[in-house]
């Protein structure tokens, strides 16, 4: 992001379960770990089923669903978070015609606002393979990261997914959850009872 001076990242995965909520919450986290002012923004865009609020236990009085229906401003709806230091912009309630919104101009003038605002606008976004928010959404930000589930997700969804979203945009993929085997954990070096010498 620091190179290209690009702003905004989707998280995008194939079907409903497969981390990319969490993935959205643990990346704008770790990159407000790494900076020295609040300038990370967490969005949920996964507007007909939204689960940020619910997954960072914050109150809502004013969704990002509002502003794109131009029934409320940017500023009414970001809810900042103490530790870490990000801002995040929660879905109220759920809207069964989102694709309605993300096709309006306010989608794009929201997004222009967020990327003056931050360094980092990370985007939660509804389910590639279910609904076609998804691609309306990478359409307009920088990158995209696919996100998979292992023991979930099956190689043939993620890269339909994959061809329906521009490559070009794709800047990772993620493979969350996955087992580690009980001969490669080291609990013992966190755990050690001896004392060192």
């Amino acid at each position: 992001l620091d190179r290209t001076g690009n702003r905004s990242i989707a998280i995008v995965s194939a079907n409903r379960n497969e981390g990319k909520s969490t993935v959205s919450c643990n990346l704008a986290a770790a990159i407000a770990s790494v900076s020295n002012e609040r300038s990370v923004a967490l969005v949920d865009l996964d507007l007909r089923n939204p689960s940020l609020a619910g997954l960072l236990n914050i109150p809502i009085r004013i969704g990002i669903e509002q502003v794109l229906q131009g029934r409320a401003k940017l500023t009414e709806v970001c809810v900042p978070l103490r530790e870490p230091q990000i801002d995040v912009y929660p879905c109220a309630h759920p809207h069964r015609a989102a694709h309605e919104l993300l096709v309006l101009p306010s989608f794009q003038s929201l997004l222009k606002e967020l990327e003056a605002r931050y360094t980092a606008v990370i985007i939660d976004t509804p389910p590639t393979l279910l609904v076609q928010d998804s691609t309306l959404i990478v359409r307009h930000t920088s990158y995209a990261i696919a996100v998979a589930r292992a023991g979930k997700s099956r190689v043939n969804r993620f890269t339909e997914m994959l061809d329906r979203l521009p490559s070009d945009k794709i800047m990772g993929k993620v493979l969350n959850n996955v087992p580690i085997p009980s001969h490669e954990r080291d609990d013992d070096y966190y755990y050690a009872t001896e004392e060192l010498p």
